[in-house]
């Protein structure tokens, strides 16, 4: 089975453990998954960290062209503006997995998409 993922956000805090995107990545990297990865401010130190597990997206619409879903990490404002009938037309699935709950369920299930929050009910 072949999946691509979009992977939104990368930025690491400072004083915060950023092992869980780390581990990830790495992982689902590891079960032959494809990811492309779009962060406004960390790719620069993502390429040093991942070298080319990933592949690196300055445009976050041009990183979900045929993927199968896409995975925020990070609160970025440019996420929370996410354009979801954009997103739409570009990938394959409508899946949505959002581990910052920066998204409104119920305006992504609207939209469309397969949405799932991390720890909302």
């Amino acid at each position: 089975m072949h999946f691509k993922n979009d992977a939104r956000g990368l930025n690491f805090k400072i004083k915060i453990n950023n092992n869980f995107k780390t581990r990830y990545l790495l992982i689902i990297g590891e079960q032959g998954v494809q990811v492309n990865l779009h962060d406004p401010q960390a790719l620069k130190n993502a390429k040093k960290l991942f070298v080319n597990a990933v592949n690196y997206f300055e445009d976050m619409y041009d990183a979900m062209k045929d993927c199968d879903a896409i995975t925020i990490l990070t609160e970025w404002h440019v996420y929370r503006n996410l354009d979801l009938e954009k997103a739409n037309s570009l990938l394959k699935h409508k899946i949505i997995l959002d581990t910052r709950n920066v998204l409104d369920p119920q305006t992504c299930h609207q939209a469309g998409f397969i949405y799932e929050g991390v720890g909302r009910r």
